[in-house]
């Protein structure tokens, strides 16, 4: 599948400017996220995002680099993972179940070491189910994975705890709002959710959430 060309940031923000008068203001006073910023996809990144599910930010930075310095600084992969076993998650915080879906991960990339390279050649929509059949990984984790590391425009994180906590305050009268609700909003930002999710996501991180 030839990929269409990717839109630009200003494109991207012109286009969120017209659809969304809120995200238009927002626009106006935070510092842009880094629009076609695409991580490396690999084992390490899968750990990663296992690591940061149903956790702060901070938290799992911490978890995260502990289990670097337990593996001397080396890359992660599936082998070393497996050769060492689920203590070592567990010895740098990792719960009992988090560990256990990595090394499932493990095993299943070893088994199929092209899996997630030949994704990149799927569409969003594939790319979240077929990352579904990894242990551990669900919607958002998979939804995480297809922004930030396969580099998909129109993506929505179902879920994602800040994006809500920043939609109702936002949208709302400071409460989550009702998914009927909120995805009539997200629709408005399509073929650019990804980039208007990581404007909120920005909002918040740079305090603007009062």
């Amino acid at each position: 599948m030839i990929e269409k060309p990717r839109a630009t940031p200003e494109k991207q923000s012109e286009y969120l400017q017209n659809q969304d008068p809120i995200l238009r203001d927002i626009i106006q006073i935070v510092e842009l996220p880094i629009l076609n910023e695409c991580r490396e996809i690999n084992f390490q990144e899968i750990v990663r995002v296992i690591i940061g599910q149903q956790l702060s930010g901070a938290a799992a930075n911490k978890i995260y680099s502990k289990i670097l310095i337990t593996y001397n600084n080396l890359k992660l992969t599936p082998k070393n993972a497996l050769s060492r076993g689920e203590e070592s998650f567990q010895s740098c915080g990792v719960s009992r179940p988090k560990s256990r879906s990595i090394l499932k991960c493990a095993k299943f990339l070893t088994e199929n070491p092209s899996f997630l390279e030949d994704l990149k050649h799927e569409t969003s929509t594939n790319i979240i189910i077929k990352l579904q059949t990894l242990h551990g990984i669900g919607i958002w984790s998979a939804s995480i994975l297809c922004m930030f590391h396969y580099g998909k425009e129109d993506v929505f994180p179902q879920g994602d705890a800040t994006i809500n906590k920043v939609m109702g305050k936002l949208y709302g009268d400071g409460k989550p709002l009702d998914q009927e609700k909120q995805m009539k909003i997200v629709r408005r930002w399509s073929p650019y959710k990804t980039f208007a999710c990581k404007i909120l996501w920005s909002w918040h991180d740079q305090g603007m959430l009062k």
